[in-house]
């Protein structure tokens, strides 16, 4: 279906590409319907709900493109009436997304700033940017802010970079972690199925050597906080929550440490905090199997790790240090040892890497088949993305690559790229994406085209998606098994 001449389906709004990867194309689509009020009716709702037209701040967060136009909309519709709120956009680097790699386009933008009046830069030190900016508005004075892209009451909007001497040393977290009583209350959601999501350690992913991660790229450096003053952050923040009620904790670092997390679960155990909580990791981190029962003990439901591949060569390419064996038996023996521990795995893969040939592509599908159990291994198979920040597209030749799109003047916040390669004798087939699609599920592919012609293509990859965000986390707590697995048991086919 279409809304407003943009296409609708269970995921929500999905833009075109041309009005994704441009805030010019965004306002121009808000532009051109403000006369049938764009999606005022879902504002209203939210604001009776929520409460927020009458702030005199308002932050909002996007993790995709596609929450930018939504922040966008937002902003026309309280502009509409007439509100005066100073509206920034605080939180916007998730996965492989981030404005702050578009920031001195955007600031070019005067329609984009003339709806939104500032963009924090690094996630990092959003709470004290944050204050600083309440401060400055309130004194009428914005000279003494940095870490902001802002528009100013007269003149053009300007970036004030995080200043030279706040980003030398380690940063040490403060003791406490304080959150307001109303936070959760204000949630339309029963406590026990808030889960609560924050870094443990917000210091860059310590391999830093996958050639296509742009995840890397947002951070202030590499290690810009001193580690046990994170765990204790940490350990603060899960104490908070728990006072309030909850007792689920997505910590969302790129690659968690062994020694941190040993640190952490000693200290939720000394303390008898009682959260569950999950976790990133990468294969460079194995930890021993003590450390893996204490972080079982401790609470730890499941892992995440970026696999991408079980073919060595193809893992030389992508940089990860499982490409320095000859097989992938290492790999898959960690795998199992997590779920010996009692903790779920959600694997996530990339193929159709371009070092990455029909056999490596049907060794890795394979190997992802004799580990497959849907009742505790979750994949994700993503198909490689040229992303702008990766080493690959900076050095795309070595990587096989030919010519890379071109970005267009206007495309103020594309981070995806088009490209050809200088051969491709063995290019995905069709038979391939579904046979990725069945994997996904953890099922035989006749079962999976079974459910597919039952219940439609767009309805399963929608239970896949809940599967491994917080809804399959809250399930797996309760039920002890996957979303998926409760789902196709309740399936007849």
């Amino acid at each position: 279906s279409t809304l407003y001449g943009m296409k609708v389906s269970l995921r929500g709004i999905e833009l075109s590409r041309e009005a994704a990867n441009s805030t010019y194309a965004m306002c121009s689509l808000i532009a051109d319907n403000v006369g049938c009020a764009l999606f005022s009716t879902f504002f209203e709702c939210l604001d009776a709900r929520v409460g927020f037209s009458d702030a005199d701040v308002l932050t909002l967060g996007c993790d995709y493109q596609e929450g930018v136009f939504w922040a966008l909309n937002l902003a026309a519709w309280m502009r509409s009436r007439g509100s005066t709120a100073h509206i920034c956009i605080a939180r916007h680097g998730f996965e492989n997304f981030s404005l702050l790699h578009h920031i001195d386009r955007l600031v070019q933008n005067e329609w984009f700033f003339g709806l939104v009046d500032s963009v924090i830069l690094h996630d990092e030190e959003l709470p004290s940017t944050l204050a600083a900016l309440a401060r400055a508005l309130n004194d009428g004075n914005l000279e003494g802010l940095d870490n902001i892209a802002i528009k100013p009451k007269e003149g053009a909007p300007r970036v004030l970079p995080l200043r030279p001497g706040a980003a030398g040393g380690k940063r040490r977290a403060p003791a406490e972690y304080h959150i307001p009583h109303d936070y959760f209350q204000s949630m339309d959601v029963p406590l026990e199925n808030i889960v609560y999501s924050m870094c443990m350690v917000r210091n860059k992913c310590f391999y830093k050597k996958c050639t296509f991660c742009v995840q890397i790229t947002k951070h202030l450096s590499d290690a810009a906080f001193e580690p046990s003053t994170e765990t204790e952050r940490a350990i603060a923040a899960c104490d908070e929550v728990v006072r309030h009620g909850v007792r689920l904790v997505n910590f969302m670092d790129e690659a968690m440490r062994p020694v941190d997390l040993r640190r952490f679960s000693e200290a939720l155990l000394d303390r008898k905090i009682p959260v569950r909580w999950v976790g990133r990791m990468i294969a460079a981190a194995h930890p021993d199997e003590a450390t893996l029962r204490l972080m079982h003990e401790a609470g730890c439901v499941e892992i995440l790790f970026g696999i991408e591949s079980f073919e060595p060569a193809v893992l030389r390419g992508m940089g990860k240090i499982s490409g320095r064996r000859e097989t992938s038996d290492e790999t898959l023996g960690m795998i199992r040892s997590y779920l010996d521990a009692g903790m779920f795995v959600i694997l996530s893969m990339i193929y159709d890497f371009p070092a990455e040939n029909a056999a490596a592509r049907a060794t890795t599908r394979a190997l992802a088949g004799q580990i497959a159990d849907p009742s505790r291994i979750a994949y994700i198979f993503n198909r490689f993305a040229l992303f702008d920040t990766s080493q690959v597209f900076k050095d795309p030749a070595r990587f096989g690559i030919g010519a890379v799109e071109e970005r267009p003047a206007h495309n103020d916040i594309q981070y995806a790229f088009a490209y050809s390669r200088h051969s491709d004798p063995e290019p995905v087939t069709a038979q391939e994406i579904t046979d990725y699609q069945a994997l996904k599920f953890g099922i035989a592919p006749q079962r999976h085209a079974a459910l597919v012609a039952r219940r439609g293509a767009a309805l399963l990859d929608m239970a896949h998606s809940l599967d491994y965000n917080s809804i399959g986390f809250v399930h797996r707590v309760a039920r002890n098994t996957t979303l998926l697995a409760s789902l196709l048991e309740m399936e007849s086919v």
